[in-house]
């Protein structure tokens, strides 16, 4: 049997969460610049899948946004709009700056919030929720995945979908010459 967790744990935890994003902010930007898997393969591969049920005109929202790096690529290929949500304000700041730097921060909206708060709630409903990472690096709980689904569901049109891109654990022996691609 799963025991559920106290609310009390739950939210410290997620507390803690918070702060340990705020102190690598700065790290896993740009770590998220040079990173060959993460730029090349699975946002390409995540943008070409979303691709297919089309992004020109419609609204999203990135959970657990960080730098947008999703949010960057849904507006390049003519997004209307994307909500960038993280618990980090620091991530939140990085984000700010970098869209601005790039002329995209007209297309954004981004919030410093917690979706698993009962008080969550977009200025509107969108037609596409992506998480990519979002749950590996946050939900460690049933309760909490069960609940951000349920806060997800809230958030999308009748007809909008939500799109989930996670890690796939593998072993990768350190002697591969394609370890370093990886981790560089």
């Amino acid at each position: 049997m799963i025991k559920q967790p106290d609310s009390k744990s739950s939210i410290e935890a997620r507390d803690k969460k918070k702060e340990e994003w705020d102190q690598m902010a700065g790290l896993y930007e740009k770590w998220c610049q040079k990173s060959v898997l993460m730029q090349q393969m699975s946002y390409y591969s995540s943008i070409n899948e979303l691709e297919k049920d089309g992004i020109e005109g419609k609204t999203f929202v990135e959970i657990g946004c960080g730098p947008c790096p999703m949010g960057q690529r849904l507006v390049q290929r003519g997004a209307k709009k994307v909500y960038g949500v993280d618990i980090s304000s620091e991530m939140i700041e990085i984000a700010r700056t970098m869209l601005t730097e790039k002329g995209m921060i007209d297309k954004f909206e981004l919030i410093v919030a917690d979706i698993l708060d009962d008080s969550f709630k977009l200025p509107e409903k969108v037609d596409c929720i992506v998480m990519s990472y979002a749950i590996s690096a946050f939900i460690n709980e049933y309760e909490n995945l069960k609940k951000l689904l349920d806060q997800c569901k809230k958030c999308i049109k009748d007809d909008g979908m939500i799109f989930i891109c996670e890690f796939s654990y593998v072993d990768q022996p350190k002697n591969d010459f394609a370890h370093e691609m990886y981790t560089a």
